[in-house]
């Protein structure tokens, strides 16, 4: 039996276990939206998960595919490394920029998230 005829879980765990201490770390803050409140608005809830990622440099063929469009950046994070699944809305900083997550995408073998973020 191949790798890829196991378990995605397997899959994630390796590559997260291969490579996640040589990337840097990110937080990504899930932003829930609270409920309204008379007089004060709504508030939202911000907690923070640490997790190991990268920015990534050639998104030509995310723009084609139609995950991201011209102008928003690629931050892919290892799943093995983030106990959440990242939504449209939250927030991604890496390197001390911090980003909204406009889409979420990942990859076949569900091993990394592909976040699609405005900075």
């Amino acid at each position: 039996m191949g790798l890829l005829d196991g378990n995605p879980s397997d899959i994630s765990a390796i590559i997260d276990g291969a490579i996640s201490g040589l990337l840097p770390v990110v937080t990504v803050t899930q932003v829930v939206e609270g409920d309204y409140t008379p007089g004060s608005g709504v508030t939202n809830t911000e907690t923070d998960y640490s997790c190991r990622g990268f920015v990534e440099e050639d998104t030509q063929r995310y723009i084609d595919s139609g995950l991201i469009n011209s102008g928003t950046r690629v931050v892919t994070i290892t799943q093995g490394s983030l106990s959440i699944s990242p939504a449209k809305g939250d927030k991604v900083t890496i390197r001390g920029v911090e980003s909204v997550v406009e889409d979420v995408g990942q990859d076949p073998a569900a091993a990394t998230w592909v976040l699609g973020v405005t900075p």
